[in-house]
């Protein structure tokens, strides 16, 4: 939504308003607003103005005001744990599950939540570092797959999420030696 304040002796009829010179609407009545919709608007620096109209035709223009357009999602990348081939995905204990999560247009990344099966567990506010490593207790967890999230949200609102499974195994293996039996004699 854009808004100005216009006013005038004789009342004002019309005000426009402007992305650079390209007209994104026109209001009639106060309050003069206008919805725009930056999806079709190219990501980057923009200058809105407001152009109002009195009922004998004069207009003047506002100062120009510049707003930054965001339309891309943030980019979140798995980090911690990372594949490996010996141990897959398997965890256990206290561990470290983490993120990378950078924003195409700088407008930075204002919060990151840790979700398990979709609930959130944390959160983190949007820091000058890249990283978001949350700590996951898995010793209260049955052991089975878990589905594990970030969802990154940035400064203008793109919310962008990545997924990634991780199996829980806190059972210890049982191992019994069988022979020789307890008390041979060995040579």
């Amino acid at each position: 939504m854009v808004t100005a304040n216009a006013s005038d002796d004789e009342g004002v009829t019309q005000v426009d308003f402007y992305d650079g010179a390209t007209l994104i609407g026109s209001s009639i009545a106060a309050p003069f607003s206008v919805n725009w919709n930056t999806t079709g608007a190219t990501s980057g620096n923009h200058t809105l103005t407001a152009r109002a109209f009195d009922a004998a035709g004069n207009s003047t223009t506002s100062s120009g005001v510049t707003v930054l357009v965001d339309n891309f999602a943030p980019v979140v990348n798995l980090g911690v744990p990372q594949y490996n081939p010996m141990s897959q995905y398997y965890v256990r204990g206290i561990v470290t599950v983490g993120w990378s999560v950078t924003d195409q247009n700088l407008s930075g990344v204002a919060q990151t939540e840790f979700m398990q099966e979709g609930v959130v567990k944390a959160t983190a506010p949007g820091h000058s570092g890249f990283t978001y490593n949350f700590t996951w207790d898995t010793r209260v967890l049955g052991n089975r797959p878990y589905s594990l999230a970030l969802r990154a949200t940035d400064n203008a609102g793109n919310v962008q999420t990545s997924t990634r499974s991780l199996i829980v195994d806190n059972q210890l293996p049982t191992s019994v030696l069988t022979s020789p039996a307890n008390g041979a004699v060995v040579s």
